[in-house]
Parts: structure tokens; sequence; C-alpha cells
């Protein structure tokens, strides 16, 4: 893993997180796994609700509503159900710059489109050929691998072809 700026800053508000967890009604760094999609992670928290349990995701930045927190939170669920056999009703991700969080339904089309690109990626890996960056530049400037991908270096390059 890359550890700059706002990495950091993520990891220490995730300490943050797991330190002032109740024992009650969540659970923080909470390990998951997925035999079938060979997928690992760590829950930043569950919670129980009355409305059932909700995943929630914590980042740094805004709530910006993109597809990947919503994939993530999916492929956590994906993964706790079949280790527990219990449902998760919901995802969340709270957001540490606007202190606010969104929530959406862990849908079953949701998940079906974890595997749809589990199934992708593990073509994508098989081939050994890096993936072009995404065309949506504005998700470049706050990803953390940035200096790795190098997308602007990449869209040149095809440019140039």
């Amino acid at each position: 893993m890359i550890i700059n700026a706002e990495v950091l800053e993520g990891i220490l508000q995730h300490e943050n997180v797991h330190a002032t967890s109740s024992v009650n009604k969540r659970v923080t760094a909470l390990p998951i796994y997925s035999e079938r999609l060979r997928l690992v992670g760590t829950l930043d928290v569950l919670e129980r609700t009355p409305a059932g349990l909700v995943i929630i995701e914590h980042k740094r930045g805004s709530t910006k509503q993109y597809n990947n927190d919503q994939m993530q939170i999916a492929a956590q669920a994906v993964a706790y159900e079949e280790m527990t056999g219990r449902p998760v009703a919901f995802g969340s991700v709270f957001s540490w710059q606007t202190r606010r969080r969104y929530q959406f339904p862990v849908t079953p089309a949701l998940k079906a489109s974890v595997e749809q690109t589990t199934d992708q990626m593990r073509a994508v890996l098989a081939a050994g050929k890096r993936p072009m960056p995404t065309e949506t530049i504005k998700k470049c400037k706050a990803c953390s691998v940035q200096d790795v991908c190098q997308p602007a270096l990449a869209r040149k390059l095809r440019k140039e072809r």
C-alpha cells in the first residue's frame, strides 16, 4: 500500500472510529472474506439497527455518491453474509469532511453487480495487461494511487499511438 498524506489521514481517522465503538450495537475493524469470490477485507463498522444490519464505510472526503463506494460495501456484504448467513440490509458511507453519511439498500442487483465486476477483474488479471485509467478525470484527482497509475501519462501515450 502506498502511504501518502491522504492515506495516512484516513488511517488515523479509522483508528479513531475503532477506538470509540460501542460493544452492544457496533463492531469495528471486522475481518471478512468470501471463499467463493476470493475476496478479503475489513469492515470499518457493522451496526445493528431496528431496520437490520448496516455496513458503514468511513471516507476522508465528501460523500459523493460514486458507484465504487456502493460496490465496496456490497462486496463486504456478500462476504459477511457468506461467512455468517446473516443478511446485510443497508450500506452507509460516512464522510469525515462533511460529517454526514448517506445510506442505501444492499440489493440483490447490487450484489450481482459485485459478482460480475469480480469476474471481470479476474479476467483482466489473467490477461496480464494493465487496464487503462478511467476516463472520468475527476475521480483521478482524489485517488490515493494516482502516482502509481499515472493516468495523465497513460492518456498521453494512448493519444500518441
